[in-house]
């Protein structure tokens, strides 16, 4: 039998092949976001020139937003998790740094999609989305903040789209998704397919009982939360009761906000 000696030598030989094996995980996950937010899609694939305004210098990986957006690639296959990195979060500069960055990983993911449809980016547009709203309306509390009338409702109308895109593809819907970009861009990358969506496909919503998209003109939404939709009377009834609770919390932190900044 090994001695205990031996045995404490291969637990802490293993315990540093699993340290370097977690650390070049990291850099080659940095290494691929890095490239996707400066442009450089991948080999034989489009390189994006424009910075679109938004980022110049990528930091390094020692730095806090690298390591929030590195974590959140690594831990959930790009699934941006909310509740870490208090560097970050209680940071209006880095907050600002890491929602420039995200934008320009979604925008160029667009880009390369538009232009190169034999390949997809592997970027997941509402965890992108859900995580630079977060960053820009960051309340201190988590909770509040995700149910925010203009949080909670921007975030239906971009997951309508998101959800006709993964059904039919980049070149149809997009609407809400290319002026969410658009509007946190100077640069005029997406103004032909923005303009093109708008005229093209309607502003969808969907109707929270029965799951039915339409055009959002054609829904009636609540008139005490402000951000549920409903094709019908009909269907505002029959979920009245489980929609209740929902609508407190709406209400509860558009008021505490509201109060915090008065």
């Amino acid at each position: 039998m090994p001695s205990s000696r031996k045995r404490n030598k291969g637990k802490e030989r293993k315990a540093k092949q699993a340290v370097k094996k977690e650390e070049s995980k990291n850099v080659a996950i940095y290494h691929t976001w890095q490239k996707w937010a400066c442009g450089d899609m991948g080999r034989n694939q489009v390189t994006i020139k424009c910075n679109h305004g938004l980022v110049t210098t990528i930091p390094d990986l020692s730095h806090a937003v690298s390591r929030f957006i590195n974590s959140s690639y690594a831990s959930d296959g790009g699934r941006f998790t909310i509740q870490r990195h208090p560097e970050v979060w209680n940071d209006s500069n880095n907050r600002a740094l890491a929602s420039n960055i995200l934008t320009s990983i979604g925008v160029n993911s667009i880009l390369h999609d538009v232009n190169c449809t034999n390949t997809k980016q592997n970027v997941s547009h509402m965890h992108l989305v859900k995580a630079i709203m977060m960053l820009e309306n960051f309340t201190g509390d988590f909770d509040s903040t995700i149910l925010l009338r203009v949080f909670a409702t921007k975030l239906r109308h971009i997951e309508s789209d998101v959800n006709i895109v993964s059904r039919y593809g980049i070149g149809l819907g997009l609407r809400d998704l290319l002026k969410f970009y658009r509007k946190r861009m100077s640069c005029s990358c997406l103004k032909r397919l923005h303009l093109q969506a708008r005229k093209t496909y309607p502003k969808l919503g969907e109707c929270y009982n029965c799951k039915v998209e339409m055009n959002r003109t054609m829904l009636m939404v609540c008139s005490r939360c402000m951000v549920t939709e409903y094709c019908s009377r009909e269907c505002q009834v029959t979920t009245s009761s489980e929609h209740r609770n929902l609508c407190d919390m709406f209400v509860n932190a558009h008021e505490k906000v509201a109060n915090d900044t008065t």
